[in-house]
C-alpha cells in the first residue's frame, strides 16, 4: 500500500495521508515529480510507458509520485533510480518549479538534472517503462505535436521549463 501526503491548496502538507488510488477532497492535492535528465551533449532521457500502465507506449521524463513523508528531491532520485536504474546525484539536481494542476488534484515539482550516463547504466523497471531513448528539446517537442510523448500531463509547463533550462548555465 503506496501511502501521499495531503498537500492544501498552497502546496503545504495538511499531516494527513492518502492511499493511492483513493479520492482526494476538495482543496486537497498530492504531490508528483518530473526529471528531466539532460547529458552532456543538451539531450534528454526519455522513457516509454510500459503496457501495464495507463498511457501506454507514451514517451515522458521520468515521472512518479511522492510517498508519504518523502520530499520532491528525493522522490525524484528514487523515482529515476527505479525507472532508469541511474543514480542521481543531488548536486546535479536543479528545480525548476512546482505547477498545480487543479483538474487532476496535484501539484507537479519539475527538476532539471545535468549528468553524463551511458546506455549500459540505463535500467528499465518492468511493468514501468519499456523503451528509453535520447532527445534534443526540438525532437520533445516534435513528439508531442505528433501525439507520441504524454504532452497532456506536461505540455502546460513546457515553454517554462524550456526558457528556464535555458537560464541554467551553471550546470
Amino acid at each position: 500500500m503506496e501511502l501521499w501526503d495531503i498537500l492544501d491548496k498552497n502546496g503545504k502538507k495538511t499531516g494527513r495521508t492518502v492511499e493511492r488510488g483513493k479520492p482526494l477532497g476538495e482543496g486537497e492535492y498530492h504531490l508528483v515529480v518530473d526529471c528531466w535528465l539532460m547529458d552532456s551533449d543538451g539531450r534528454f532521457l526519455i522513457t516509454r510507458r510500459s503496457k501495464e500502465k495507463t498511457y501506454a507506449g507514451y514517451w515522458e521524463p521520468t515521472t512518479g509520485n511522492a510517498v508519504s513523508g518523502e520530499e520532491s528531491i528525493d522522490a525524484v532520485i528514487r523515482e529515476n533510480a527505479e525507472e532508469t536504474g541511474i543514480a542521481l546525484k543531488r548536486e546535479n539536481l536543479r528545480f525548476i518549479g512546482r505547477y498545480r494542476h487543479d483538474k487532476v488534484k496535484y501539484f507537479r515539482d519539475v527538476y532539471l538534472a545535468k549528468q553524463d550516463f551511458s546506455d549500459e547504466d540505463i535500467v528499465l523497471q518492468q511493468g514501468e517503462t519499456d523503451a528509453a531513448m535520447r532527445a534534443f528539446p526540438e525532437e520533445v517537442l516534435k513528439m508531442m505535436e505528433k501525439g507520441s510523448f504524454l504532452s497532456k500531463e506536461i505540455m502546460f509547463y513546457m515553454d517554462e521549463f524550456l526558457t528556464a533550462i535555458d537560464a541554467q548555465t551553471d550546470i
